[in-house]
């Protein structure tokens, strides 16, 4: 049997390893010690920036982003899944234009950072984008341990109704 393809995090050892996640000190404890869960640890992981600007702290815009209302008008749906952010990507031509930058920032933050139960983006992180955001201004480390946190206190073991939708693939690594 071999291992071609991975396209998921087996349930069980989500759970163990967010089963031994501590909110508070944003810690996992393992049996021979603790991992820390901070800013440092993800950056040196995933290589993201640790930029100046908490996307949190931006202004919510009155109105989306005239670039990003068309952006959005290629999904009709109410929900904007993974897959569909990752064939627009496979399919995009590589300029660097707003519809690229978009399908890739929400992809990044679906799987990444915060997701709907279903998989899908919660669309409250479109009100504070524009298509001229330098994304890499953005810190987006702490927007992961917030939202990991966040996701933990209202997450249930072994409920498969109510999955960890927080940064799982952080504590995975």
């Amino acid at each position: 049997m071999g291992f071609d393809k991975v396209d998921g995090i087996p349930a069980k050892l989500a759970n163990y390893v967010v089963d031994r996640f501590n909110p508070s000190t944003m810690e996992i404890n393992m049996p021979y010690g603790t991992i820390k869960v901070n800013t440092e640890a993800i950056h040196k992981l995933l290589g993201i920036p640790c930029g100046a600007v908490r996307l949190t702290s931006l202004p919510k815009l009155d109105e989306k982003d005239e670039a990003v209302k068309k952006w959005k008008d290629r999904f009709p749906e109410r929900f904007v899944s993974p897959t569909k952010m990752a064939d627009m990507i496979e399919t995009s031509d590589g300029d660097d234009n707003c519809n690229f930058r978009m399908d890739f920032l929400v992809c990044f933050v679906i799987v990444m950072i915060d997701c709907h139960k279903r998989g899908c983006l919660r669309p409250g992180i479109l009100d504070h984008i524009t298509c001229n955001l330098n994304f890499t201004d953005i810190d987006w480390c702490p927007l992961m341990l917030d939202k990991t946190k966040k996701c933990y206190n209202g997450w249930r073991s072994n409920v498969p109704s109510n999955p960890f939708t927080g940064a799982l693939t952080i504590l995975m690594l």
